[in-house]
């Protein structure tokens, strides 16, 4: 799955290259993009071109309850970005048992305890390594497991019941 805003920094053609190349190497693989931007055009005649429209399909901005469903459907989210805020489409991700392969920005590493809740990469990646990295998860169902329930496990301290509970206890604290 990707999830975000389809420009040069969230590099959305990385994660469709990605999968082309698992393809190639006849890997059974399945692409979900959802957002919207200004390369999202650029995307889409990618895909039409290298005739990858029955593996790889775009949604635009849904709901987040039909993004959800997509995170808990996914093995993996692909999310190779320059730059980052909060990365809430990683902690997301996490959340719902969908592996983090993402770049090391923002607090990326940290949130992935740099490799044991996902992989962290460079955002200067090549779609081979990237390749590189998924099949070994396909080849390893233990380490997959292992980092996904690890993400979730991390993940899932962090909601907003949690997040409200601490500001009250901050403010009574006061």
């Amino acid at each position: 799955i990707f999830v975000g805003t389809f420009s040069e920094g969230k590099q959305p053609l990385m994660s469709v290259k990605t999968i082309q190349s698992l393809l190639s190497k006849n890997k059974e693989v399945q692409l979900d993009m959802y957002g919207e931007g200004d390369k999202f055009n650029e995307v889409k005649k990618y895909i039409i071109d290298h005739k990858l429209e029955d593996n790889i399909f775009l949604h635009g901005n849904k709901p987040k309850e039909i993004v959800k469903q997509a995170f808990i459907e996914a093995h993996f989210l692909i999310f190779i970005s320059k730059s980052e805020g909060w990365p809430k489409v990683v902690a997301e991700a996490m959340f719902w048992k969908c592996l983090p392969i993402s770049t090391n920005v923002s607090c990326v590493a940290y949130m992935l305890a740099y490799g044991k809740r996902g992989t962290v990469v460079s955002p200067d990646v090549l779609v081979e390594d990237l390749v590189a990295i998924i099949k070994q998860y396909l080849e390893n169902e233990n380490i997959y497991q292992e980092k996904v329930l690890l993400a979730q496990k991390w993940s899932q301290k962090y909601t907003l019941d949690k997040f409200e509970f601490e500001i009250k206890k901050l403010l009574l604290d006061v």
